[in-house]
């Protein structure tokens, strides 16, 4: 655990992974639950997910619910929880698994907030002023939600001003509004608006945005496959000096998949 947990709070983890371990599923949860939202702690960020996956007396399973936390788990590079992870997306329908996601970064956003101290999210005076800003302004203010900057972290009150910035053209703020929709960050998942995003960035001449526009075509996440086009955009996202999109590029044509 990257933090250090205080004596009472470690005696009462350990009393939560004793009612895992004994099938207390219910114990488990209630005594874990508080833990996963102040700490950060992928052993009970995975049992109360897995937990919300299989349900316990009085505690009904909740599909968007164990996504949020095995997703947020997965992310946490705790190995377990990959497989039921998947397992529960793969029987999940696509609004179950957009909550889903949405949650993750949710459970992400207090967890930052909670170790800096800071509220849960910015007070609505921060974006007060939103729909009189200019889009670079606006887009500036997003990045500062995003990575909590002066303002606590607020995934949705971020994406709502890439969101603003980026009907004004604005083309980080359209890259930075097209990876809030593709990851659900802030806003439920949406992969063809987040490809949409990533299209009017990448014509702007933005490398990142040209380089996700391709990988989505290639994999045919969101839109229909089309690797010639996948390819054509990693070629731009290449020109353009995108890394990322070089590396892609130069994978499919030694004939690797991406991931």
């Amino acid at each position: 655990m990257a933090e250090v947990l205080q004596f009472g709070t470690a005696r009462t983890r350990q009393a939560g992974l004793a009612a895992w371990r004994n099938g207390d599923l219910k114990r488990a949860y209630e005594i874990l639950l508080p833990i996963a939202e102040t700490a950060d702690d992928s052993e009970c960020h995975f049992i109360v997910g897995q937990v919300l996956a299989m349900g316990a007396a009085d505690l009904p399973a909740d599909r968007s619910a164990a996504i949020g936390w095995l997703d947020f788990a997965s992310r946490g590079q705790h190995e377990a929880a990959r497989a039921p992870l998947k397992e529960m997306l793969s029987r999940s329908s696509e609004t179950e698994i957009a909550e889903g996601k949405r949650r993750s970064f949710a459970h992400q956003q207090k967890l930052i907030n909670h170790q800096n101290g800071k509220p849960d999210a910015a007070s609505p005076e921060v974006t007060a002023g939103l729909s009189e800003m200019a889009a670079a302004e606006a887009e500036d203010l997003g990045e500062r939600l995003l990575n909590g900057v002066n303002v606590p972290v607020d995934y949705a009150a971020a994406f709502r001003c890439f969101a603003q910035a980026a009907a004004s053209g604005h083309p980080k703020a359209q890259f930075n509004a097209g990876v809030s929709l593709y990851a659900g960050k802030g806003v439920l998942r949406d992969l063809a608006a987040a490809f949409g995003w990533f299209q009017a960035s990448a014509e702007q001449g933005y490398g990142a945005a040209a380089t996700m526009a391709g990988v989505m075509l290639v994999k045919g996440e969101g839109i229909g496959q089309d690797r010639e086009r996948g390819l054509a955009y990693l070629q731009k996202a290449s020109d353009l000096g995108d890394a990322q999109g070089r590396s892609a590029l130069a994978a499919l044509r030694s004939g690797a998949t991406l991931a």
